[in-house]
């Protein structure tokens, strides 16, 4: 579920909206109202993204989760089409994190588990 942290970098009509990420056993994955995931080129005004797709651990110097959605709800590019989201343990526990944009920027968006 979307962290209530994230919301801070989200348009007012989307403070109501429930952002979810469900990660199967199975390596497979279902994603509703993910903000600004795909987004490249306009992460100041995010689309939300709803599909499904294939999910894995990698390490680039640093445990992430790599999507690779196979369906994308909308969407008119070639798939499949992945992105990689950042593993965070802290205080509150573990999150799943990307950013809307240039990281540098600070954007993130943080998805914690339901509890």
């Amino acid at each position: 579920m979307l962290d209530d942290s994230s919301r801070s970098w989200l348009p007012n009509d989307w403070h109501g909206v429930q952002a979810q990420l469900i990660l199967h056993a199975d390596g497979t994955f279902a994603a509703s109202n993910l903000p600004g995931l795909l987004d490249v080129d306009d992460a100041a005004d995010p689309q939300r993204y709803t599909g499904a797709g294939l999910w894995k651990l990698v390490d680039h110097g640093r445990q992430q989760v790599q999507l690779t959605f196979q369906s994308i709800d909308g969407w008119h590019k070639a798939l499949p089409y992945g992105d990689v989201l950042w593993i965070s343990d802290g205080w509150a526990g573990p999150s799943l994190d990307y950013f809307l944009g240039d990281p540098d920027q600070g954007r993130r968006i943080r998805l914690r588990k339901e509890r």
